[in-house]
């Protein structure tokens, strides 16, 4: 015979039958040994998958605690905080101030866009605010656009503000799709 890989894990066991520890039969096989070493790898198996799904259920909470700050943070700013998807040219959050200031529901700011802020901003700035995404559309990541305009309030006052926009997201060919 020549030998194999299993002759390595060969392990002798015997079969005994009566109390008086007579031996019947003695044999060689790798089976025992396989079958350790099979259980030994099922249970590093189980404890890896244990692991990754702790460490994922670990990675959510963080992430779910993360969201939670950031909203409470971006919610009690009286900054105005937005972002804007320029693939569906729609506001896809923003905060209370900026409603206030507009005197409009988020749902009429996604109905109506960007027509909703048009209406309010001082005619002098409006080219401005209108070409403003050709200055975004150049920034590189971490750069800022700021620029500022006069929008009226629904009172009928003319308030400034200070714009401060960057780009937040980009596709895969790397233009920016998320301000």
């Amino acid at each position: 015979f020549a030998k194999t890989n299993l002759d390595l894990f060969e392990v002798p066991w015997e079969l005994r039958v009566r109390p008086t520890i007579q031996t019947v039969e003695t044999r060689s096989s790798p089976l025992p040994m396989l079958i350790l070493v099979a259980g030994s790898l099922m249970a590093c198996l189980f404890s890896a998958v244990i692991l990754l799904l702790d460490a994922a259920r670990r990675s959510t909470i963080r992430a779910e605690d993360s969201n939670r700050f950031l909203k409470g943070l971006t919610e009690s700013s009286t900054a105005i905080i937005y972002t804007f998807d320029f693939r569906t040219q729609s506001v896809t959050y923003c905060n209370q101030p900026l409603l206030d200031l507009l005197g409009c529901t988020f749902d009429d700011l996604q109905r109506d866009g960007s027509e909703v802020s048009r209406k309010r901003v001082h005619p002098e700035d409006a080219e401005l605010v209108a070409s403003r995404f050709e200055s975004v559309l150049k920034l590189k990541d971490g750069e800022f656009f700021e620029f500022e305009c006069r929008i009226q309030s629904p009172d009928g006052n003319w308030r400034r503000l200070l714009n401060r926009e960057c780009v937040l997201e980009r596709d895969g060919d790397g233009n920016p799709i998320a301000l």
